[in-house]
């Protein structure tokens, strides 16, 4: 009966032991699965703010192009002082929108990177964790089983089996 019960106790520490390392490898596997979307949604998020600094420097160039048709329209020349003054804060205007968006998106890809580098090592660090699970399932599965069949059970604590009978025998015999 107890090496029935021994075997029983080992194949649920393995059963135990197999759950644990399939569940930190799945939580391993799942950090790497998040982290690489996190790095294509700022793919993605990288290229809306490369067009959006396109797109605003084509719009800067559309505006420059109306200040030449006033200013040819009003009679002055497209060399006057005020009307280039103009023309050069429009353009620095759309260039400085064009690098606004540029930052704005790498800013926010930066972050999306960094949350999938966080669910990798999370993943990881719960993989790693589950190796000490199991070791520590191991561990006190056999100190358990000492206790129960190798020494530290009832028969070696004074109980009623024949390790306690062998010692009353022995006691007896030095009292003669």
């Amino acid at each position: 009966m107890a090496m029935a019960a021994a075997i029983a106790q080992l194949s649920g520490a393995a059963i135990s032991a197999y759950g644990t390392l399939a569940g930190g490898k799945a939580d391993r596997e799942m950090g790497e699965i998040e982290k690489a979307q996190y790095y294509e949604r700022a793919l993605k998020v990288e290229a809306v703010a490369q067009r959006e600094a396109i797109a605003e420097r084509e719009k800067a160039g559309l505006y420059k192009s109306r200040a030449k048709a006033v200013t040819a329209a009003s009679g002055l020349a497209s060399d006057d002082p005020g009307a280039t003054r103009i023309q050069q804060d429009l353009e620095a205007q759309g260039e400085y929108n064009a690098m606004a968006a540029l930052y704005s998106g790498y800013q926010e890809s930066r972050s999306l990177r960094n949350q999938g580098n966080v669910a990798q090592t999370e993943g990881e660090n719960a993989y790693k964790a589950s190796k000490v699970g199991v070791l520590t399932n191991l561990l006190q599965t056999g100190g358990s089983m000492y206790m129960s069949y190798g020494g530290g059970g009832p028969s070696a604590s004074g109980g009623s089996g024949a390790g306690s009978d062998n010692l009353n025998r022995r006691m007896a015999a030095r009292k003669r």
